[in-house]
């Protein structure tokens, strides 16, 4: 299943890490944001998987599906899956909730399912799955923590200043659990110096929601990325 860790990987940095605050404010009003969104998806797919990509990837009864033409296939439905969230949030003013977020990730995941080689072995290359955790604790977790409180606290701002607060404190506590021997033990300093750092300054404001989720899924994150190194 290489390929398919591989392409996941693509899907997140895609969705994430390269999504700014301009794309997503343009695929809301135009379909041409939507279009390039998708098509930095496949960027990034045919980048990781070019050199398996003129295989055989999935083969439909008597209809062998190529490498390239599942690049395409899953692109093109990237696009449409986008497109129908961004048109049915505004043609039915659904709330775009973290159930609707949940949602629309899990149809990204199951295409990239359907699309991709289930190969024989089954474990993940180990970079790639550090690469995948990496980007998680990154902007994935801004915003699935920004979702999460808008549902509990009815609002949710995502504060440009304190962001990268939150991502670089998570990729460096995430960093220090990969380090070998008992480097993760300063993470309990690092959090401790950040605190304080955080009161005497008094931009410390992040919500109880904020705070638990940012080191419950750091370190969760970090113990995951040292079993994967281990193994």
């Amino acid at each position: 299943m290489d390929l398919f860790w591989r392409l996941i990987l693509a899907h997140f940095v895609g969705d994430f890490t390269l999504q700014t605050n301009k794309i997503a404010k343009w695929k809301r009003e135009s379909v041409w944001g939507v279009l390039f969104h998708s098509l930095i998806f496949f960027a990034l797919g045919a980048l990781l998987t070019f050199h398996r990509a003129n295989e055989i990837w999935v083969e439909i009864l008597a209809l062998k599906l190529g490498g390239w033409m599942c690049l395409v296939i899953l692109t093109a439905l990237h696009y449409l899956e986008d497109n129908w969230r961004v048109w049915t949030i505004s043609r039915f003013n659904s709330p775009d909730s973290f159930g609707f977020f949940l949602w629309d990730q899990f149809i990204h995941y199951l295409m990239i399912f359907i699309f991709t080689p289930l190969d024989a072995s089954i474990t993940p290359e180990r970079w790639v799955i550090v690469a995948i955790i990496y980007v998680l604790v990154g902007h994935f977790m801004t915003i699935f923590i920004y979702y999460i409180e808008k549902d509990v606290l009815g609002q949710a701002v995502i504060r440009t200043d304190l962001k990268y607060y939150s991502i670089i404190e998570r990729l460096a506590i995430v960093s220090l659990f990969l380090l070998p021997g008992n480097w993760w033990l300063f993470m309990i300093a690092l959090w401790i110096l950040k605190s304080i750092i955080y009161g005497v300054k008094k931009i410390y404001d992040f919500s109880w929601i904020h705070i638990a989720l940012n080191y419950t899924f750091a370190i969760i994150m970090g113990v995951a990325g040292k079993i994967v190194m281990n193994l």
